[in-house]
């Protein structure tokens, strides 16, 4: 049987990503509803229950009709005053959730989308802050710090490895063909250990982004085909595994395999999680 062989990892990672184009609708997503929340305030601030109502979308309309919307609006939102501020506090799974300073409370929002980009999830909460705790002393480290580098990737490093419930962090630049390295905290919490280039890190779904570009290159420079089985860069020890014959790459990109995330046998071994 003809081969055309990935390296193991490149293969590796192909299995467990999503294409570029995934990411790409997740942000148009995002941006679309940005838009509907610039919206939503310019009607806020004018008090217009009625536009408001007219960016919903029927499963919300179902269970939420324009009187109540109206009326709520009225006594719990537009008494708040005027919009001042507002801030995206986080995305995902296609809900974004703001943070909204009125004149006189703070609130947070979680609006999403339906398919016709209308209103799906309308949600408002008195806003609540997220205090990060903090580390008493700094945290043991390899940075030198004796360049402009070092100090720049020290001043990165340390509003995460400070924070009272991280424990390790290993970061690589590679700058004019040169390798730096810096390492931060304990490869386990207490044992005093600092990490190194051995250390061995759960790194998860950061590998998505790696790997959906290396399947794009692949397949711009026509070395794959997403419609490629996976049979074809296997070896032969799996390729006669029935349930594999009918994969191809774009069901490993888009997550339509119907594989398991882990295999049953998979044998995990002492890490860091990111």
């Amino acid at each position: 049987m003809t081969k055309y062989w990935l390296s193991a990892l490149t293969l590796s990672m192909v299995i467990l990503t999503c294409i570029p184009l995934f990411t790409q609708a997740q942000e148009m997503q995002k941006v679309k509803i940005d838009s509907v929340f610039t919206l939503l305030k310019q009607h806020i601030n004018a008090k217009d229950a009625a536009a408001i109502f007219a960016l919903t979308g029927n499963n919300l309309r179902s269970n939420l009709t324009s009187q109540a919307l109206q009326t709520f609006l009225e006594q719990q939102i537009f008494r708040a005053g005027k919009i001042q501020h507002s801030s995206l506090i986080t995305y995902a799974d296609n809900t974004c959730k703001y943070k909204i300073d009125f004149t006189q409370l703070s609130l947070q929002l979680y609006l999403n989308l339906d398919k016709e980009n209308k209103i799906d999830l309308f949600l408002f909460q008195p806003y609540q802050s997220t205090v990060v705790l903090k580390k008493e002393s700094p945290v043991a480290t390899s940075n030198a710090m004796a360049s402009v580098q070092d100090k720049q990737v020290d001043a990165i490093a340390r509003q995460y490895i400070q924070q009272k419930n991280t424990v390790a962090l290993s970061i690589g630049i590679i700058k004019n063909g040169q390798l730096s390295t810096y390492h931060y905290g304990e490869t386990a919490k207490g044992n005093g250990q600092l990490p190194n280039e051995n250390t061995i890190f759960e790194i998860g779904s950061i590998t998505k982004t790696f790997t959906s570009t290396l399947l794009a290159w692949y397949v711009n420079e026509g070395k794959v085909k997403l419609t490629d089985p996976i049979i074809k860069y296997l070896p032969d020890s799996v390729v006669a595994n029935a349930a594999l014959q009918n994969i191809t790459l774009l069901n490993l990109s888009n997550h339509t395999s119907g594989l398991s995330s882990l295999p049953d046998n998979f044998a995990s071994s002492p890490v860091l999680r990111h």
